[in-house]
């Protein structure tokens, strides 16, 4: 859910009588991007991410101490549907952290919101695609290791069968 002016970092007050400084748009051209990107993958325009417009939610993960949350999405179930989210709440970088996935299998990184297109800011810290292997992992039956920057976001998911499409 979108506010108006948040894609541009309106720094008003909302307003319906005051329009949005559409000016900023080249200034702000990044987070207009980083705001486009979410929606294409909330939307599922490429057919990877349905688990987004489902209505199933399911925590993966929630460690307080590292203030790390990882949950997934999914409407039907399985590859281009299951999507996972994790949200790094932390000003630290997190490498090799092991997180529950719903299935084994090769998971690749969707969006990572410390992209440095983005933002030049941003650390533009590699968040990779990782492989979840089956094991008996904190209630789960399939676990990974991520690396996630401070402050971030990744979603992931898998590439969908051939025999399904």
């Amino acid at each position: 859910m979108l506010f108006q002016g948040q894609e541009l970092l309106e720094d008003k007050w909302f307003s319906d009588t005051d329009p949005i400084d559409w000016k900023r748009l080249k200034k702000f051209n990044g987070y207009m991007n980083l705001h486009k990107d979410l929606i294409h993958l909330r939307l599922n325009k490429d057919n990877l991410t349905e688990g987004l417009t489902g209505q199933h939610t399911q925590i993966l993960k929630i460690d307080e101490e590292k203030k790390i949350i990882a949950y997934q999405r999914w409407k039907n179930g399985g590859k281009g549907d299951n999507t996972v989210v994790i949200l790094n709440f932390a000003n630290t970088n997190q490498e090799n952290y092991t997180i529950a996935f719903p299935s084994s299998g090769i998971w690749k990184v969707r969006f990572n919101s410390d992209w440095e297109g983005y933002d030049a800011e941003f650390e533009n810290f590699t968040s990779v695609d990782t492989e979840a292997v089956d094991g008996e992992f904190e209630g789960f039956h399939a676990y990974a290791n991520i690396s996630i920057a401070a402050y971030s976001a990744i979603i992931l998911s898998q590439d969908r069968d051939v025999a399904t499409l």
